[in-house]
This record gives C-alpha cells, structure tokens and sequence, in this order.
C-alpha cells in the first residue's frame, strides 16, 4: 500500500449470532465495532434482524467514506 501520508483507515466489526430456543423472540445478536484502536468498541445487543442489518450498513458508509476523518 502507498505511504502516502494520510492515514491509514481501519475498521473492525464483529456479529455474534445465536438462538434462544425458548425464548418468545430466539434471535439474538451482538454486534461490536470499532474505527481505531484507540478508541472503546461500540456494541450493540438486539433480537431484530433488521437492526443488525442497519449497523452494519452504518459502520460501513463510515468506514468507506472517504471525506470522513475519524
């Protein structure tokens, strides 16, 4: 990769999926990322589908988008 001066963009995501069988919503989902390694992962904790799709979703605009600095 070309040292061009800028700073390198790194991202981390990690989705943990499981299912509670005797639960009224089995779904179970934890989601933890984080942009540097500086700073304190975020972690999302859900039973929606729907909400894991639009972490990850998030996390990646972010990552990808290159006017943001973090």
């Amino acid at each position: 990769m070309p040292d061009d001066g800028a700073a390198e963009r790194l991202g981390v995501l990690v989705i943990q999926a499981w299912r509670e069988t005797d639960a009224e919503q089995p779904f179970r989902a934890r989601v933890t990322y984080g942009r540097t390694a500086d700073d304190a992962p975020t972690t999302v904790v859900t039973t929606d589908l729907d909400e894991v799709v639009d972490t990850v979703q998030r996390w990646l605009a972010e990552v990808s988008d290159p006017g943001r600095d973090y």
